[in-house]
Order: C-alpha cells, then structure tokens, then sequence
C-alpha cells in the first residue's frame, strides 16, 4: 500500500474511538462524525476492503452500531433517516442487516420521506440512501431531482460556495451509485470543464477536502481515462499527498493545527476520510 495512504488509514484507526457515538445523544451533530466514517468506507472500491487496515475499520463501524441503539436515536429525530439508511447499507454489505423492518415501517407505510424537507440535493441524498438500504422511496425520480440541483441547471462555477461544490460532489456521487452505474454519464460528462474549474480553484484556496470530493468524481465518472484529466488528477494526487502532515491527518480548509489530540481530530477527521477515498481511488486505477 502506498505510504501516504497508509499513514492516513492509520491516523484514522488510531484515533478511531473518536468516532464514539453519546449513548444518550439524539442529535445530528452528535452522530456525524461516526455516519460520515461510515459513508465514506460505503464508497471505497470493495477490492480493498481485504486489507487489514481497512478491516479494522469495518470492525469498529460494526461495534458501534451494535451497540449505539441508532433505533431509539431515530424515533427520536426522524431527519437522521439517511444516516440509518447508510448504516444499513454498510450491514448489507456484510451480509447483515438491522434496520430495515424499521426503515419500511417509516418509509414504505408512513412515507416519512415526503415529510422531510429537503434541498435539491439533500433530497437525491435520502433517495440515495433509501434505496441502497433495500427500501423502495416514494420521491420523484433521481434525474427529476438532478434537474434542480445546481448541476442540473448549470450555474456558474464561479460563484459557487463550498456549500455548493458540495452539492456538485456529492449529486455526482450518486448519480453514479460511486463509480458502480454509469446511467446517467452522457448528462455529467456534459460538465468536463467545469470540474476543471473547480478543481483548480479548491487547490488554489488550498481546500484538500473540496479537492479529494472533486476527484472522487472524476474517478466515478472515469475521467482518469480521459487524457485532458489524467495530468490534472496526477497534479491534484500529488497536492493532497504534499499537504499531509506529520500524523497522517489532513488540514481542514480552516485549520488551527491544534495540538490537543481531540481538537485536532474534529477538525480534521473529514478531510482525512475524503482524502483516504481519494487516494485509495487513485491506487485502484
């Protein structure tokens, strides 16, 4: 395995236990850290995921989750819905499963899932997640839902916040189930060169975590075969490699470089997990 992706899977297990789920926590704050580990080894290629190291992942995601009583947390706040979901997702492929009595309880008979309010993107988000749980939704069609998001309607790069580059990265995440369908490609490929754009950008402003979402994409959507794009992502691989730190972290786009271990790690846990899918991508192809 390579060195900096080595060093990056090992910050993450050995700070693992940061991930910890409040057992009397209700909120989506609470929560995030430990749904956001979970989403992101979703979209790991399944190749890797022999490896020891990311092994030891997968056994402290399912210790948690055995013990978190996620099912009492979302009776308590129905808007973690894709959270559960992700968390059955994770269970099934390992051949398990927990929550999905609960999830056609609330979705298929109550359809929770039209009294949720959701932007664009969060709403292809809760569809997403639904139906790789197992669960059939009760939402308009993905590409109905794409049409409103900011890359379905094609604004301006230029003026985009993070929130909404986000919104890019992840649409594209799920329009292409992470590399897994490639249904709907003709209709992103139509956004070569505004991933260029953005991509340029994020490492202009120097945000590694923008940076490695952004690469997720073109990895999704097979635009390392592409010769334009090949140099860019090396260029891009070799950003986020220079820019790792001592321990194996990634500095946040805002970082304070803490020295408490805790502080450092809440706010550098995300970009560390993105930047581990980037680079785990970029070993794969």
């Amino acid at each position: 395995m390579e060195t900096n992706l080595l060093n990056c899977i090992k910050y993450l297990t050995n700070n693992i236990n940061l991930f910890n789920v409040a057992t009397n926590s209700f909120t989506n704050e609470e929560i995030k850290p430990f749904i956001e580990l979970v989403f992101c080894y979703n979209l790991l290629p399944d190749s890797h995921l022999h490896n020891e190291e990311y092994r030891k992942i997968n056994r402290y995601i399912r210790g948690v989750i055995q013990t978190g009583d996620f099912e009492n947390k979302f009776i308590h706040n129905l808007n973690a819905i894709s959270g559960i979901c992700i968390l059955e997702e994770f269970l099934l492929k390992n051949d398990e499963s927990l929550f999905k009595g609960l999830l056609v309880d609330y979705i298929e008979n109550k359809k929770i899932d039209l009294q949720l309010k959701r932007t664009p993107f969060r709403l292809m988000d809760m569809k997403y997640s639904i139906n790789k749980a197992g669960v059939k939704d009760n939402l308009p069609s993905i590409f109905k839902i794409f049409e409103e998001t900011i890359l379905g309607k094609q604004l301006s790069p230029y003026y985009l916040t993070p929130m909404s580059i986000y919104s890019v990265t992840h649409t594209i995440f799920y329009m292409t189930d992470m590399e897994r369908k490639s249904k709907y490609n003709h209709i992103l490929l139509q956004n070569k060169e505004y991933f260029k754009i953005l991509i340029y950008d994020s490492i202009i402003r120097n945000d590694l975590d923008i940076l490695a979402e952004l690469l997720l994409c073109c990895y999704f959507l097979k635009l390392n075969l592409n010769e334009d794009f090949a140099s860019l992502i090396k260029l891009s691989i070799d950003f986020i490699k220079d820019s790792q730190d001592y321990d194996g972290s990634f500095p946040a786009p805002l970082d304070h470089n803490y020295f408490s271990k805790i502080k450092r790690f809440k706010e550098r846990y995300h970009t560390t997990l993105v930047c581990m899918g980037a680079l785990t991508w970029f070993e794969v192809n």
